[in-house]
């Protein structure tokens, strides 16, 4: 059956309403085309009949059709019902998820909470550290000053002052303790510490806690020593101010505690049997571990090879060879590289991108090279050089031979630009031996990274070991130049000139002639190392005090006391200081004048700038002065008491102000009530709260 006339049949079966009649007439219009009469009644019966087979084949192809989609009904139904069970699940899971969900958001909160609880106590701790940090700066100062001072009139100044300092530096020492694992707090911490005399007992708690870390009962002790001490050394450098006395500390603890009982442990045995045979080669194996320690390579021999290498790899590279050739000399290069990078480099170096096409069994042959070595400059040691203590000149030819190469070294660095760690090995090296040059070569890098007082530090010391190094001369005019000391910096350059004139020489003294030192000269605080303290010793200066000393200061303030009833009329020829300069200056020739006069002074300059000009270098003399000064002026009612209450208090917001009032003594506190009975209460109430004065005195 065509696709049209089945398309027409199930167009006449799906008739609403169907007639079945009506379905026949139409068919047997189609088989007669429309003719009014039937001519031919058999065809017509012929084709009724396979219309009918047509209908027969259709029904049962709509069987197959209606079984086929039963069986898939059914199956939607199955697939249905799995799907609602799924969405249950889903829903149910779903469900539970969101009630966790919610319990998490309950914790976070509560985290949130805790953390922000918690951070509120990190900041009250923080600002406790800081005000401790700052109380402890402050008490420290105090000390110093106060240990200056007379015991008779001040000890009970002194006994408070050294008490809050005992308090701050446990305190200090306890902070330093609790903050083990803030490197960053500990560093704080000790920074001010370093200048407290509980310092040593910071560094000891420290050590102590570093011993602690050492495995016990570790069968090698000396290579535990060995990385408990590299572990550690970057930590102390980064806490404390001076890192090699605490690293230097470490060894020695290490080695009069952990390998001293090791040791005695080893030889307990031979020496309660009496056994000397095996005493002596117990001491002797023991010695050895102890050379592998401090061995250290030297790359000295290596870097010769790493040169030689370049020199034939640029004549290979002449002659125009295979590219082969310059890729073996490369990776020939790479291996020797192997002998000179230190040994916590030698990882990545055996990793270089050199060494791709080099096979790795002749890399580890290659660097365990470098150990067999090690065991072999050991092992070769003479036996009475282990046992016997080396003679001192021996021990100097040593320790000049390794300060020369710490120096070859640093000359490297400094041809490399690398000024910092050159100025590592060179101090290394002037550990081991001071030499002018080393000296000279150390001051060129501080010079370069324009560390100038460090640079001239170090040209002193150079030149007391030689007074006629023109390069150091030059140097240190250099550094004294850039300073502000202009003057100094030519007389360098003229000794210079005598000694071996040169045209930088003369360019820089043309430079320099008629030129004044600066007026501010800023002075940086430099510890100096012990390799440049001067090996002169102290010498003893004798003043002699005359005797007739004590007769003759009454003389000296006889005319002084006739002068106050004259000199407060006279007018002051200074003008208003803009500057602590010319206040300095004018302080010195008015200390030779009354009082009175240098009151009148203080009084002339305007009270808003009293910090800005003064800052920290107000002193407790100036205002000893000043209230001497203010008292007679006063009385004879020559200044304004509003004026004079006014410029106390303002002179209360002072720098230091607080340290500076606790050295005035009775006899000025006595001039201060003097002066509080001249103002109004409420102001002398006031001036007696800012300078510590009580009413009753």
């Amino acid at each position: 059956m065509s696709g049209q006339y089945f398309a027409t049949y199930v167009e006449d079966l799906e008739q609403d309403p169907f007639d079945a009649i009506d379905f026949v007439e139409r068919v047997a219009w189609r088989m007669t085309g429309g003719a009014d009469t039937i001519t031919d009644p058999v065809s017509l019966k012929n084709k009724f009949e396979e219309e009918i087979g047509s209908l027969q084949m259709l029904c049962d192809q709509f069987q197959v059709r209606v079984s086929f989609f039963s069986f898939h009904c059914s199956k939607i139904s199955i697939l249905e019902h799995e799907l609602n069970k799924e969405k249950r699940e889903y829903v149910n899971q779903l469900q539970r998820l969101y009630e966790r969900n919610a319990e998490a958001i309950d914790k976070v909160k509560q985290l949130d909470s805790t953390m922000q609880s918690v951070s509120t106590k990190v900041v009250h701790l923080g600002d406790q550290l800081e005000s401790l940090l700052e109380s402890a700066d402050l008490v420290q100062k105090l000390y110093s000053i106060s240990q200056e001072l007379s015991k008779e009139k001040f000890a009970t100044v002194q006994a408070r002052i050294a008490h809050r300092y005992e308090e701050v530096e446990r305190l200090l020492i306890d902070e330093f303790g609790r903050a083990q694992r803030d490197e960053k707090k500990m560093a704080e911490v000790a920074k001010i510490l370093s200048e407290f005399k509980g310092y040593s007992h910071c560094v000891a708690r420290y050590v102590e806690y570093i011993l602690s870390l050492f495995r016990a009962g570790c069968d090698d002790v000396y290579g535990e020593a060995l990385q408990v001490v590299k572990t550690h050394k970057p930590k102390i450098e980064a806490i404390f101010p001076s890192p090699t006395a605490v690293v230097q500390k470490l060894i020695l603890s290490l080695y009069t505690g952990r390998l001293k009982e090791h040791i005695y442990a080893k030889l307990r045995d031979c020496k309660e049997s009496d056994d000397r045979e095996g005493y002596l080669i117990g001491i002797l194996r023991l010695n050895k571990e102890l050379d592998a320690l401090h061995f250290i390579f030297n790359s000295a021999g290596a870097m010769l090879l790493l040169c030689d290498l370049n020199e034939y790899r640029k004549c290979v590279s002449q002659w125009r060879l295979e590219a082969t050739a310059s890729r073996q000399f490369e990776s020939l290069h790479a291996l020797a590289n192997l002998l000179v990078v230190l040994p916590e480099n030698l990882t990545d170096a055996a990793h270089s991108p050199m060494l791709a096409d080099v096979d790795h069994t002749l890399i580890q042959d290659f660097l365990k090279l470098r150990q067999d070595y090690k065991n072999l400059k050991i092992n070769a040691i003479p036996e009475h050089l282990k046992l016997v203590p080396m003679d001192e000149t021996l021990v100097k030819a040593r320790m000049s031979k390794e300060a020369l190469r710490l120096k070859e070294e640093g000359n490297v660095c400094f041809r490399e630009k690398r000024y910092h760690k050159a100025i590592e090995l060179y101090t290394q090296s002037l550990q081991l031996e001071v030499t002018a040059t080393v000296l000279a070569n150390r001051a060129q890098s501080y010079l370069n990274l324009e560390e100038w007082a460090k640079a001239i530090m170090d040209c002193n010391r150079a030149l007391e070991i030689d007074s006629k190094m023109e390069k150091v001369l030059y140097r240190r005019a250099h550094a004294l130049e850039k300073v502000g000391l202009k003057a100094s910096a030519y007389k360098d350059l003229k000794r210079c000139l005598e000694i071996s004139p040169t045209s930088a020489v003369e360019t820089m003294l043309k430079k320099l002639t008629g030129q004044l030192d600066a007026e501010v000269i800023d002075v940086p605080c430099v510890e100096k190392g012990d390799e440049i303290r001067s090996d002169s010793e102290f010498v003893e200066i004798s003043v002699d005090i005359p005797r007739q000393s004590e007769e003759k200061v009454p003389k000296k303030e006889e005319p002084k006391e006739e002068i106050p009833a004259k000199v407060p009329n006279e007018p002051v020829h200074f003008g208003v200081p803009t500057t602590l300069r010319q206040f300095t200056k004018d302080y010195r020739e008015l200390e030779n004048l009354p009082p009175e006069n240098f009151a009148k002074y203080f009084l002339s300059i305007p009270m808003s700038a009293y910090s800005a000009l003064f800052g920290e270098l107000m002193e407790t003399d100036m205002i000893t002065r000043l209230i001497r000064g203010l008292v007679p002026l006063l009385a004879a009612s020559t200044v304004d008491p509003v004026d004079v209450s006014a410029c106390l208090l303002h002179l209360a917001d002072v720098p230091r102000f607080e340290l500076l009032v606790m050295f005035l003594g009775d006899e000025e506190k006595r001039e201060l009530h003097l002066i509080c009975q001249h103002l109004t209460p409420s102001d002398a109430a006031f001036v007696r709260e800012k300078f510590h004065i009580d009413e009753e005195e």
